[in-house]
């Protein structure tokens, strides 16, 4: 009978190589061997493939099992034809369940025509791989959200199979659920605010505007994004310039330096589309690049206008009393009985000839300077009145 068997030999340098040594003996009439004719083929590089291949293979069922995300082969069709621990315990079913099922059957409804225009560019060479967001329907109808890449891979003695990696993505989808909310609510809060609100960038260009401040200067938030303060709404020379330096300044500090060294608030006289001029207060803060420097300046208005008119008002109705007074030579005061606090009008301090600087603005304070003979008399009748909640009239000293 023939042989055939794979063997070592030993080269001139001692080293072995694989060889493959086939041959057969001829025998005469009689039975006796008469030659042996054979074949001897250099296999070592066939023999380090197929090793390399069963390595490969080793690994393979090695990281198949012990992969922190999910794994699965199947065949041409989609059947499941292996799967992992992991991918069990991701989709709710046990191995068993799986091998009897496709990857249609635990993908979505609304994900399976994506994966199959994809499948079936895989099936017809155009890619050799392919990559899917996708959700999958557990086994209690509950869903999952995964990253999916898909292979075409060769197998000695399966043939060829897909390998699919299943990365479980619900920690990371549901992150970016949290920050788009958080988004969302940020951005109702800034466009709800009655308040003042922009954002500029290091450049001093507006990035973001609230409504607020786009509807009481009289332009849309797309009009007012992307140019400058200077440019747009600052009134005067001044402020124009103490602005444009302090953007310059801006580029050159980290956002530590500048919360540190640049003042928090800033007042600015804003001139709406109509020309009219608005007093702004404006507190300021920044916020950093990746680098440390100034990425944005968010700051904070509050429209002053109507309070410093009325301010400007008091001012000038306290002014004209005060000279009615003087010229009538009549004071007026007000004594806030819970704090005891007396307050004179300037006309009584010049009557009484005394420095509003000195002067302990109290009840007692006020009887200690009149005349000790009329003194009695005086704070009788200012009991009296208290009492009765009626008027007094008093002539003293």
């Amino acid at each position: 009978a023939p042989y055939d068997l794979e063997l070592r030999l030993r080269q001139k340098d001692g080293a072995y190589r694989w060889v493959r040594a086939r041959g057969q003996a001829d025998f005469d009439a009689s039975g006796q061997p008469q030659r042996v004719a054979g074949s001897i083929a250099d296999i070592s590089a066939e023999k380090r493939a197929r090793e390399a291949l069963q390595e490969s293979e080793s690994r393979l069922r090695a990281t198949f099992e012990q992969a922190a995300v999910g794994m699965v082969l199947c065949d041409l069709q989609g059947r499941f034809e292996q799967v992992n621990g992991r991918f069990c315990q991701m989709i709710g079913y046990s191995a068993e369940e799986l091998l009897r099922l496709d990857f249609w059957a635990v993908t979505s409804p609304e994900d399976r025509a994506g994966q199959r225009e994809r499948h079936e560019q895989l099936m017809r060479g155009e890619i050799t791989t392919y990559f899917l967001e996708k959700t999958y329907r557990r086994k209690d109808g509950s869903t999952l959200p995964a990253n999916l890449t898909v292979s075409v891979i060769h197998r000695e003695q399966v043939g060829v199979q897909l390998l699919g990696v299943i990365e479980d993505v619900t920690e990371r989808v549901l992150a970016v659920q949290a920050a788009e909310a958080a988004r969302d609510l940020t951005a109702a809060v800034f466009d709800a605010s009655a308040a003042f609100l922009v954002v500029m960038d290091a450049q001093g260009r507006f990035v973001r505007c609230n409504r607020a401040c786009a509807d009481a200067m009289g332009y849309t938030m797309e009009e007012i994004v992307g140019r400058t303060p200077w440019d747009l709404f600052l009134a005067t020379e001044q402020d124009k310039r103490e602005s444009l330096e302090r953007f310059v300044r801006l580029r050159q500090l980290t956002c530590e330096q500048a919360h540190a060294t640049l003042a928090a608030t800033t007042e600015r006289l804003w001139r709406t589309r109509d020309g009219r001029i608005r007093h702004i207060t404006w507190t300021l803060t920044y916020l950093p690049a990746p680098d440390g420097s100034v990425r944005y300046m968010v700051a904070s208005g509050l429209d002053t206008t109507d309070r410093k008119a009325a301010d400007q008002a008091l001012r000038l109705s306290e002014e004209r009393l005060n000279e009615a007074q003087r010229l009538a030579q009549v004071g007026s005061w007000e004594l806030e009985l819970e704090r005891n606090e007396l307050t004179w009008s300037a006309e009584i301090f010049r009557i009484f000839e005394m420095d509003p600087e000195r002067f302990g603005a109290s009840y007692e304070a006020f009887l200690d300077a009149i005349h000790p003979e009329d003194r009695d008399a005086v704070d009788a009748a200012y009991t009296r009145s208290l009492k009765t909640r009626e008027p007094y009239d008093i002539t003293h000293r």
